[in-house]
């Protein structure tokens, strides 16, 4: 018998976000979703105006709140959702509490 590594999207923990005594779900992270965030830093970038309220638009994407509480929210807040998607998915690959055990035999990454 072969190998086989079930994948689920239900093995991964959901998520969560407390902003000012609300809750707000992480939305699932696809291509789309980073090609959208490429798109938004390349208009950044480029010097494009609308470019001021990126981390705002960013947000809209990673999380459920409506569109008018995203945009009332403080920059600062914006900032420090923004710092915690990008190291809790993106650097530790949706690591939360636990630290992920090296397979055996592997060499550690560097820091």
């Amino acid at each position: 018998m072969n190998p086989r590594k079930v994948i689920s999207p239900s093995l991964y923990p959901q998520l969560e976000v407390e902003i000012e005594g609300q809750v707000y779900k992480l939305k699932p992270l696809n291509r789309a979703v980073f090609e959208n965030v490429a798109a938004m830093q390349k208009a950044a970038q480029a010097g494009d105006p609308a470019a001021v309220g990126i981390a705002y638009d960013q947000i809209a994407l990673f999380i459920d709140a409506p569109k008018e509480v995203i945009d009332a929210m403080d920059y600062r807040i914006i900032r420090e959702v923004l710092s915690f998607i990008t190291d809790t998915i993106v650097k530790n690959e949706g690591q939360t509490e636990e630290k992920k055990e090296p397979e055996p035999g592997a060499k550690p990454l560097p820091s």
